[in-house]
């Protein structure tokens, strides 16, 4: 397949600004759960997530069709990428989750409440396979990492589906390969939250989906300019604007069904909502393809530092909840005062990013050179240091739990 559309400046900035946007929506839900409304938590949270997988879909679709116009592009460079990205900020996150549920449990005195704060649960959040239906639950307090073994395993089942007979010829092992992802995907949405894991995971490949549809509308549009100029014409302006002005009227119209869909229902895992809700976005990055604007260079590094720590912001957030509880707890306790809940709210959301980018400091915006290292220990081959997505300076992958 020939891939040749390329994200516009405009589009990649405010794709990340849509992931930034869910991923800290999904942070203050849980924290207004807690404190406050599980529902009211929930209409923030279950909508910011949903986005969250439908954006991923995006970009490791977008990354990997456009890397595929690359002859050695396979399978084995797809891992270690997704690889670099995933598991050195999930390992130093489970390490910070062990040190943190330790204290709360020795707190509580009650070690461990949910039967899984113990080696067996640690490792296997790290192989990615908790809440699945034969796995343990999530290690220690950290249920928000129910959702990462569907991210994982299926981005492993895209890659070697699009990229397998790249990696090999043989018909039989592609399919014994693609079984195996495929069996696991399955084994993991039976397991707790299985409609949810279903929804997320049509949500993803809705994502794949619009992927795979801005390329043809763009050649399309390319194909049209080409025929208008040959006939002495010159409409690829009016049709880059006719394009524009029509997907912000239909992205405004299904925003608002959205949002008059979530508050009626109140329903915040509904697939329908969620449809609506990522359909609005998508055509909103169509206005801001064939759109004008720019950014300032402050705002796309501010936008560009924000994205890049939002998969270790995930990975954190409960536990920086917790450990601040812990510290409020005991302050509470030495001066018979009960804190605001608002205060608490704002810092755990502070602490929550504090704790972020200090993992993502260390895996998260290291992992082009992870990346790199790997390949070399691997001895898989390398033509070039810059893969063709860092070649065009369009959008850089910026994946959670990609």
């Amino acid at each position: 397949m020939q891939y040749d559309f390329k994200f516009s400046e405009a589009a990649s900035i405010n794709i990340n600004i849509v992931r930034i946007i869910a991923a800290h929506l999904v942070v203050i839900g849980h924290g207004i759960m807690a404190l406050f409304s599980p529902i009211g938590g929930g209409l923030l949270g279950a909508p910011g997530l949903g986005v969250f997988f439908a954006m991923s879909g995006i970009l490791i679709s977008y990354s990997t069709f456009r890397n595929m116009n690359k002859d050695d592009y396979d399978f084995k460079k797809f891992f270690v990428r997704r690889f670099s990205r995933i598991h050195p900020p999930l390992l130093l996150a489970l390490i910070i989750m062990a040190i943190i549920d330790g204290f709360w449990f020795i707190y509580l005195g009650n070690p461990d409440p949910l039967n899984s704060y113990n080696i067996p649960t640690f490792l296997w959040n790290l192989l990615i396979l908790q809440d699945s239906l034969w796995g343990p639950t999530c290690f220690g307090m950290s249920r928000q990492l129910w959702p990462f073994p569907l991210f994982w395993w299926t981005y492993l089942f895209f890659g070697w589906l699009i990229l397998g007979m790249r990696t090999t010829k043989k018909k039989y092992l592609y399919g014994i390969i693609l079984g195996f992802f495929s069996f696991i995907l399955i084994f993991i949405c039976l397991g707790p939250w299985t409609s949810n894991k279903i929804e997320y995971l049509s949500l993803w490949f809705y994502g794949v989906g619009f992927s795979f549809l801005i390329n043809k509308l763009d050649n399309y549009i390319q194909k049209k300019n080409i025929q208008n100029k040959k006939i002495g014409e010159d409409k690829s302006i009016q049709l880059k604007k006719n394009v524009k002005n029509a997907s912000f009227v239909i992205a405004i119209i299904l925003f608002i069904l959205a949002y008059i869909r979530l508050f009626t229902h109140q329903d915040p895992y509904g697939i329908i909502c969620l449809l609506l809700l990522n359909s609005s976005f998508f055509f909103f990055i169509i206005v801001s393809q064939y759109s004008k604007k720019t950014y300032s260079v402050k705002v796309k590094k501010i936008v560009n530092f924000m994205a890049d720590y939002t998969y270790s912001l995930f990975l954190i957030q409960y536990s920086a909840y917790y450990l601040l509880s812990l510290f409020i707890d005991v302050v509470a306790f030495a001066e018979n005062s009960i804190p605001n809940k608002i205060i608490i709210l704002v810092l755990m959301y502070l602490l929550s990013n504090l704790l972020a980018i200090v993992i993502a400091y260390f895996t998260e915006l290291k992992h082009k050179k992870i990346y790199y290292f790997l390949l070399r220990k691997l001895h898989i081959n390398s033509k070039s240091k810059e893969t063709l997505d860092e070649k065009s300076n369009h959008i850089q992958e910026k994946i959670i739990a990609e």
